[in-house]
């Protein structure tokens, strides 16, 4: 059951006999062509193709099923010389769209090989409930090629090259697109260069779709510059952008307010500070230590020298003891 849901959602079949069906679905019909592939056969090409169509019958009718095909169906059966062979191939078609529950009109194949029919559309396809068009090619099925692309870049340019009032192109493009401009191209973008006296520069940006192309001004984006030749001299442009200036600004007031700080800082040191002596009243540390020392013998000499006492001095101390014994008594 897998396989046959991935092979409803291919467009090539292919049959037992080596052949297979293209099966391309629109807006407005379903168109199925017949190949005969790899399938040879053994005896006459009409037998081959015979063979081929009979088989292809009858995978069709399965695939219609399948897919849930619905609407006018075109169906391109391999040509068939002998009418026999095309009578055969549509009663044997016609056999097998009997057992389809939807409603079928199916008309005789015509002189060019193709059969016509109808079939009732019951519900969405199953191609529909299963996929979403493709983002890359938007349901197209295909992309333009990669020189077509280039040369689109290049009309691009020269369309809007006058109207650029700044002295430099900015244009960004796929990788694969930018290697074609360099390599092959390079010569044309100079001659626009010298027309237009304007610089272009190219930029490979490897996020862009392959037929995605931009053109921005010098102050729209910020691309490096091309190995192409520079015609002009390039426009002096400011050393910083407005973003940088203010970072600069910034920086500076920093600057300012450290500086602030540290001179604040250094006048409070200054403010601690006691002042010192003047030379001439400064005593040295030999000056001072000595005249301690001075001191100190000065006061040992007192305490050690004896009280030396007149003869007046013992009589009246003697007169004063004799007292204190007799009040005692």
């Amino acid at each position: 059951m897998e396989q046959d849901i991935q092979r409803s959602l291919g467009k090539r079949v292919w049959l037992k006999s080596g052949g297979y069906l293209i099966i391309e679905t629109t807006e407005a019909l379903t168109s199925i062509d017949i190949n005969t592939g790899r399938f040879v056969g053994k005896k006459t090409l009409e037998e081959t193709i015979l063979k081929t169509n009979l088989e292809a019958a009858e995978e069709i009718v399965i695939q219609l099923r399948l897919r849930n095909i619905g609407g006018i169906i075109i169906i391109d059966f391999i040509d068939m010389e002998r009418e026999s062979s095309k009578e055969q191939v549509y009663r044997f078609l016609e056999s097998k769209l009997r057992d389809d529950k939807s409603k079928t009109t199916l008309l005789k194949i015509s002189n060019l090989g193709l059969v016509e029919m109808t079939r009732k559309r019951t519900r969405e396809s199953l191609q529909r409930y299963l996929t979403e068009a493709c983002p890359n090619c938007d349901g197209q099925g295909f992309i333009k090629s990669r020189v077509a692309i280039a040369h689109q870049v290049l009309r691009n340019i020269r369309r809007e090259l006058p109207q650029f009032t700044e002295d430099h192109l900015n244009v960004a493009v796929h990788p694969d697109i930018y290697r074609i401009l360099m390599e092959y191209e390079k010569q044309n973008l100079v001659i626009l260069e010298k027309q237009y006296q304007k610089g272009i520069r190219l930029k490979a940006e490897p996020t862009f779709h392959i037929e995605q192309i931009a053109l921005k001004t010098e102050t729209d984006i910020n691309l490096r510059p091309s190995t192409l030749p520079r015609i002009l001299p390039a426009k002096p442009q400011p050393l910083e952008s407005s973003k940088d200036q203010e970072e600069v600004e910034d920086e500076a007031a920093y600057e300012a307010d450290c500086r602030d700080i540290a001179q604040f800082q250094s006048e409070q040191n200054q403010s601690k500070k006691v002042p010192l002596p003047k030379p001439e009243d400064s005593i040295s540390l030999e000056e001072a230590s000595s005249k301690e020392i001075e001191a100190a013998e000065a006061q040992d000499e007192a305490l050690e020298t004896p009280v030396i006492r007149t003869e007046k001095e013992d009589i009246a101390v003697t007169d004063i003891s004799s007292e204190e014994e007799e009040e005692n008594r």
